[in-house]
């Protein structure tokens, strides 16, 4: 009889403890909810990174439009120097005036002037098109350089013209904000009487956010590989940071400390036929790269008689003749060195042919953040 209740007693009383199998698949279970949430969290975060740099970009395009009101003509390009001499041969007309190699230059001794491409002169017009004015036939790049190497853009024209961070010498004004900005590159009032012409503006963005910062003495490793020369090392940087000109490299970068550029250019080509300038082809707008599509750009420079499309169908781009561009997420634009680009993907080899080229450059050119304007 006691055993027969001590059985009984096993049969009523539920065990109390988990088997190994089942241990096995409440931790398989936690994992997977742990991997889904981690994967949410990451998409989120990457939505709010996206969302905050297309915010910065449109700031700072409407910093653009409100100078435009202010000034009666939108932002100039500035020369920023090396490395975009590097894909030039050429300075801008005043600068080359003055002897000097940007991003200013000095015209006496207290007064420095921005080293600007000027729309209006027919040299500078000719870079801003990228054609020589009288064929039509797109400039020659200097030997050993990529065919998406471009020098109309500027790492520093947003800091100078939107946030009025140069030296007082060069604008009039200690610390940010600026006296009239002038076509010219000059700021109205500087080296003048005391009182005379000296109104002052203040800046056109907010540059105090995570995602808008400025940046002084910058310097870019890898713009130098961009343009034909090689990725610079801590040295290079040491030496090109305690120029004299140093204290002018200030740029708006992002939260990952990348400059946000400004592209400015002309459109059309010189038909010398008809003697006049047209558009014929999306390709005659003469789009800086960053701003299309590499795969359809690609195509249109490979047959360029086509009728392809490098704006996609974008009137608004057809319509520009400046954009601000982020890097977005990767840090890149799409147009630096294809080592550069296949050191980003985790891809090694020898050099691609053109055809995967433009698709791997399109795999980082696609996060860009852009915002166009005429």
């Amino acid at each position: 009889m006691p055993q027969m209740r001590r059985n009984n007693m096993r049969r009523n009383n539920p065990r109390s403890a988990f088997t190994l199998l089942e241990l096995l698949v409440v931790i398989v279970i936690i994992a997977t909810l742990i991997s889904i949430l981690l994967v949410g969290m990451g998409a989120a975060r990457r939505a709010a990174q996206a969302a905050s740099d297309r915010q910065a970009v449109s700031g700072m395009s409407l910093g653009v439009t409100q100078f435009k009101q202010d000034h009666a003509f939108i932002p100039p390009l500035v020369f920023d120097g090396e490395p975009l001499e590097l894909t030039t041969t050429r300075r801008p007309e005043s600068t080359t005036t003055a002897g000097g190699d940007g991003p200013v230059y000095s015209v006496d001794t207290n007064r420095w002037v921005v080293s600007i491409w000027d729309a209006g002169s027919g040299d500078d017009a000719e870079i801003l098109r990228q054609r020589d004015r009288n064929t039509g036939v797109p400039l020659a790049l200097p030997g050993g350089q990529s065919a998406w190497a471009d020098p109309r853009y500027s790492k520093f024209a947003l800091a100078y013209y939107l946030a009025g961070a140069l030296p007082a010498e060069v604008d009039g004004v200690e610390g940010l904000g600026m006296y009239q900005p002038q076509e010219s590159g000059g700021f109205r009032g500087v080296g003048a009487i005391v009182g005379r012409g000296r109104t002052t503006y203040e800046p056109y963005i907010d540059t105090g956010s995570s995602n808008v910062n400025l940046a002084q003495t910058y310097v870019d490793a890898n713009e130098y590989a961009e343009h034909g020369g090689v990725v610079i090392d801590q040295s290079g940087i040491d030496t090109i940071t305690s120029d004299t000109l140093s204290r002018f490299r200030t740029a708006v970068t992002d939260r990952n400390g990348v400059p946000y550029r400004y592209y400015r250019w002309e459109q059309g080509r010189m038909d010398s036929v008809a003697g006049k300038i047209v558009k014929v082809r999306t390709l005659d707008l003469n789009i800086p790269a960053a701003l299309t599509d590499p795969v359809l750009r690609r195509q249109g420079l490979d047959d360029p008689i086509s009728e392809v499309d490098v704006t996609a169908g974008d009137t608004k781009l057809r319509g520009a003749r400046y954009a601000v561009v982020g890097a977005g997420g990767d840090g890149l634009f799409g147009t630096e060195a294809i080592e550069v680009i296949l050191e980003s993907l985790g891809r090694s080899g020898s050099s691609p042919n053109a055809e995967v080229e433009a698709g791997l450059r399109r795999q980082v050119w696609q996060d860009n953040v852009v915002e166009v304007g005429g």
